[in-house]
């Protein structure tokens, strides 16, 4: 850990480099493998220990936190990935300050989607094989697929009151009715029709499908680490303590 003093001065370079070293995204992941470990706790919970409806709650607001800090860690990701690539175009070691000029990750996704080989270069793999590097490549999309698709879920339910968990009930294809627990988008506006408004369809069953969100993290956090390992030597001049 670099000693670096609060509210003093500090060499530049020192600066840089110590500010490189702390900055990773894997304690996020251990907070949503520790939310994961407690979902579990009260999705076991005897009956008699918490009315059902309450736990349900409970589960739904567990759920939304663990997706939010899923779709963050891809926000992440792009700052890692970029914030490198602009120290190593602009021969500098200004890592932490890219990173803290960082705004959203729509354009860097964007790029890989329009350039699939963008993806090597954003992890530093000078030299890859075809197939490591559709590998990558394919990664790379594999998120940005999921942070389209649920990145308003996220932006509403993180930064605004639009997303909120809910209890909705669905009719099943025989026609039987169930409920589902999850994030659910307010419509806005609202479609309304006499005195009538109209729920909308954006909803996602985040209690029943926390799997695919810690994947999606899992893949943020393993790419993140890959560009530093491979990016950080070429900024600093050796490899990452």
């Amino acid at each position: 850990m670099s000693a670096i003093g609060y509210n003093a001065w500090v060499e530049e370079d020192v600066y840089m480099e110590g500010m490189a070293r702390m900055h990773k995204l894997d304690p996020k992941l251990h907070i949503i493998e520790t939310l994961l470990k407690e979902f579990q706790r009260l999705k076991d919970m005897d009956e008699t220990s918490m009315p059902a409806v309450q736990r349900q709650w409970g589960l739904a607001e567990l759920s939304g936190q663990i997706v939010a800090l899923a779709l963050e860690l891809t926000d992440d990701l792009a700052a890692v990935c970029t914030s490198y690539l602009k120290c190593i175009r602009n021969h500098d070691m200004r890592f932490i300050e890219w990173v803290s000029k960082f705004n959203e990750g729509r354009e860097f996704y964007e790029t890989l989607s329009k350039d699939p080989s963008y993806a090597c270069e954003a992890i530093g793999l000078d030299k890859s094989s075809e197939a490591e590097a559709q590998a990558i490549e394919e990664r790379f999309r594999w998120i940005g697929d999921m942070r389209n698709q649920f990145w308003r879920w996220y932006t509403g339910y993180k930064h605004g009151q639009y997303a909120t968990p809910i209890v909705l009930t669905m009719k099943t294809q025989e026609g039987e009715l169930r409920q589902e627990w999850g994030l659910y988008l307010i419509p806005r506006p609202l479609r309304r029709q006499g005195n009538e408004v109209h729920t909308g369809d954006r909803f996602i069953n985040t209690v029943d499908n926390l799997g695919i969100f810690r994947k999606l993290a899992m893949e943020c956090v393993s790419l993140s680490i890959e560009a530093r390992d491979r990016q950080y030597p070429k900024v600093f001049g050796h490899d990452r303590p």
